[in-house]
């Protein structure tokens, strides 16, 4: 509801939909525009961050962990900018010596791990905002953007989006599950997204 699907599909912010599934996992939508992976460079795999956490976890702490404590961390820990120091103990697999290991991380290790997806994502978001016709620029610098799907719940991403953007970036209510409830919406007032949904 809080996407207002019908109301006033010429007044609709625009969505940065960051999917966790092993579908795209980028898609910027406006009721008059559609653009996805094609303005995205190296965000093809579904579980870039964890393996970026992975990446980082092995050359920074000689640490190995799985995708399964890689999401944890990303959970408990993982940031788009840190604001505190706190500490999350990863156990994990000393590379050197083969044996049990662990290691306390900050906020700031998760924020230099997840440091290059996130500026990939960004600059895939300014491509498209370059191709943005005039009218939905104007409308943009008020209502902003609005970040749905599983990346949207990392911590602070808003922030940092806005930051790097110089627009007003907004998490939705339920990102999980609005882009689904929202399509169904859609479907249902078929005429009006007719020219949408037959494309996509």
């Amino acid at each position: 509801d809080g996407l207002e699907i019908g109301k006033n599909i010429t007044n609709t912010p625009t969505i940065i939909f960051l999917k966790n599934s092993n579908e795209e996992n980028f898609l910027v939508f406006n009721p008059d525009t559609i653009w996805s992976n094609e303005y995205v460079e190296d965000i093809n795999q579904s579980d870039a961050m964890d393996a970026a956490i992975i990446s980082y976890m092995r050359k920074t702490f000689n640490l190995l962990v799985g995708e399964a404590s890689a999401e944890k961390i990303k959970k408990e820990i993982g940031t788009a900018i840190p604001t505190n120091n706190n500490t999350y103990a990863v156990k994990g697999r000393d590379i050197r010596s083969g044996t049990p290991k662990e290691v306390n991380i900050s906020e700031e290790d998760t924020a230099e791990a997840l440091n290059p997806i996130l500026k990939d994502i960004v600059s895939g978001i300014k491509k498209a905002l370059e191709n943005t016709p005039p009218e939905l620029s104007a409308d943009l610098v008020d209502m902003g953007l609005t970040l749905t799907g599983g990346g949207a719940l990392l911590k602070n991403i808003d922030k940092r989006f806005s930051k790097e953007t110089g627009l007003p970036v907004h998490i939705a209510d339920d990102p999980l599950s609005c882009v689904a409830v929202g399509t169904g919406k859609a479907l249902d007032q078929e005429e009006t997204f007719s020219t949408m949904l037959s494309e996509y």
